[in-house]
């Protein structure tokens, strides 16, 4: 039989019980409120109002009035700003906040090279020394015009000079390698008909890993006495491509691939196989030449003009054994700058002519020019 008194009583319990479980979850959320606010006073709803000139010159300093909407209490507090520029320049300053103090005239200096135009103030930050605690503030965009009176002029190339002692030491070891050729022409031109070939590349061979051994003692004194880093850099070029030239040479003599027109003697030692005289002594003449050549000219690096015909085509260069060229920004018919004395590879490329090459040998070609004419669709290297 339906109870509608016991119905009644039951339901008042249960809506007692809601009642009182919504209570405790109320204040448990509540509690959870009061913790983060008092972790963080300093919470990010803080607005900031900022006030300045409309104009300043580069050089100059630039004061924010800077007052906040609350007096932060933290100890050991800061209040930065930070104003952005064209080419996304910044500079900005950082204040000490004072207790119960709203208010804060902040100067920024604008840096004397500083692009003009539009600036404007892009973050107003507050936070402890410690970092533990930090906030963004929010703010009206505010800009400023600054005034470039001025025209910087860059330089776009520069010379890599070598010093008086550098240039001594050149010129020293340029000697040494020239009585060396003295000394293996005149022990090599007494060679028999008898004498093995495997005899004469032996010496041959002996001679080169000296010379490449002494190359490397005269790139060590050479980079001791660098200072400049630009130097140091083209200096390694220099160094490295002659130790190429030694090694193609090694190469050349172990695998008895040498030849060169002949001009050493006379025909009876090429006639016996001994034509790689004439390229030992070559590379070694090449390496007292590219001394003399960089201590003469006190330079360690030269200029390079490319002219293709028709002009236009795009050029790229690189030295022996490089994985990947270099591409010259400029249209043909100008120069390639600062290039360190070594020998170089230029390609040019133009559509309907296809790709072409020549080698430019700075210790050979001492105006430094390269031509090349153009052919269409033919493939050519020089």
């Amino acid at each position: 039989m339906f109870d509608e008194r016991e119905y009644n009583r039951k339901r008042r319990v249960r809506l007692a019980r809601n009642a009182i479980n919504t209570l405790f979850l109320l204040l448990a959320v509540l509690q959870l409120n009061v913790f983060a606010l008092n972790r963080n006073p300093q919470a990010p709803q803080q607005s900031v109002v900022i006030k300045s000139e409309a104009r300043v010159n580069a050089g100059e300093s630039i004061t924010f009035d800077i007052y906040l909407n609350v007096a932060p209490d933290a100890p050991e507090s800061w209040v930065s700003v930070l104003i952005r520029g064209p080419n996304n320049v910044q500079s900005g300053q950082t204040e000490p906040i004072k207790p119960g103090q709203t208010a804060y005239h902040i100067p920024v200096r604008i840096p004397a090279d500083a692009p003009g135009g539009t600036w404007s103030v892009f973050r107003v930050s507050v936070g402890t020394s410690s970092g533990m605690n930090y906030s963004e503030l929010k703010f009206d965009k505010w800009t400023f015009e600054v005034i470039q009176p001025a025209h910087f002029v860059f330089p776009t190339e520069a010379k890599v000079t070598i010093s008086l002692s550098q240039a001594q030491l050149l010129r020293s070891e340029a000697a040494i390698l020239k009585n060396k050729i003295e000394t293996l022409t005149a022990s090599l031109a007494s060679v028999s008909d008898t004498q093995p070939a495997d005899q004469v590349r032996r010496v041959l061979r002996q001679n080169v890993q000296d010379a490449d051994k002494a190359l490397n003692a005269t790139e060590e004194k050479f980079l001791e006495l660098t200072s400049m880093e630009t130097q140091k850099n083209a200096a390694r070029v220099f160094f490295d491509d002659l130790h190429t030239t030694y090694q193609h040479t090694l190469t050349g003599i172990n695998s008895s691939q040498l030849y060169t027109p002949a001009r050493f003697q006379s025909s009876r030692m090429q006639s016996r196989g001994h034509d790689s005289i004439e390229v030992v002594i070559g590379v070694f003449e090449l390496n007292a030449r590219a001394y003399n050549l960089v201590a003469e000219t006190g330079s360690i690096t030269f200029d390079l003009k490319v002219i293709s015909v028709p002009a236009g085509a795009t050029v790229t260069y690189g030295r022996r054994g490089d994985s990947s060229f270099a591409k010259l920004q400029d249209p043909t018919n100008s120069e390639i700058k600062g290039l360190p004395y070594a020998i170089w590879i230029v390609r040019f490329e133009k559509p309907g002519y296809g790709l072409e090459e020549l080698t430019h040998d700075p210790f050979a070609n001492a105006d430094h020019v390269v031509v090349m004419e153009l052919h269409p669709g033919k493939k050519r290297a020089k």
